[in-house]
């Protein structure tokens, strides 16, 4: 199921944080390896490894965090760090196209699908089973719980974008930046 995070506890940061860091000083460490003992096989193999899963790492943590803007609080500071880590071969406007205008533009698809189903069975449920009151008590239950499930989403998505606007307005002094 999916958790609520809440963006504003400052443990969120420093977690993330951590993982950048420990991440990077990892790459740092497994590349410095290669030349420290790159002459030796197995020390250059061990390195070699080292550098891709700590590389495939930062892109799969790091990279999307930055690219929902999750790394720090401050939107420029996320923006820099996304420009920084193109230094690695990265596209943060490629990976915003792909990753967040893509894979997160539907979120409630499943839930549609779900409930379309369900629907169908219960439309034709006495052509299937007979006209069993059972079933179609689970049937509507289940539908009941995909809506609940449905305006949940809904209804955090309006909490958050009712925090951040009320940040905003703070940090311009109440003032909206035309």
């Amino acid at each position: 199921m999916n958790q609520e995070i809440d963006i504003h506890n400052s443990r969120v940061y420093l977690y993330t944080g951590i993982k950048v860091v420990g991440l990077l000083i990892a790459f740092i460490g497994f590349y410095a390896l290669i030349y420290a003992k790159g002459s030796q096989l197995g020390w250059l193999f061990l390195a070699y490894i080292g550098v891709g899963v700590t590389s495939i790492m930062i892109f799969l943590n790091v990279v999307h965090d930055a690219a929902h803007n999750a790394l720090f609080r401050s939107k420029f500071l996320n923006q820099i760090s996304q420009h920084f880590l193109e230094l690695l071969g990265t596209n943060s406007y490629i990976w915003k196209m792909r990753h967040v205008r893509l894979h997160h533009s539907f979120p409630n698809v499943l839930i549609e699908i779900l409930d379309a189903l369900f629907r169908e069975l219960e439309r034709h449920l006495h052509g299937w089973f007979g006209r069993s009151k059972r079933a179609k008590a689970l049937i509507q239950n289940i539908r009941s719980q995909l809506s609940e499930l449905k305006s949940k989403d809904d209804s955090r998505e309006e909490t958050v974008k009712a925090t951040n606007l009320a940040e905003s307005g703070r940090k311009t002094g109440g003032r909206r930046r035309g």
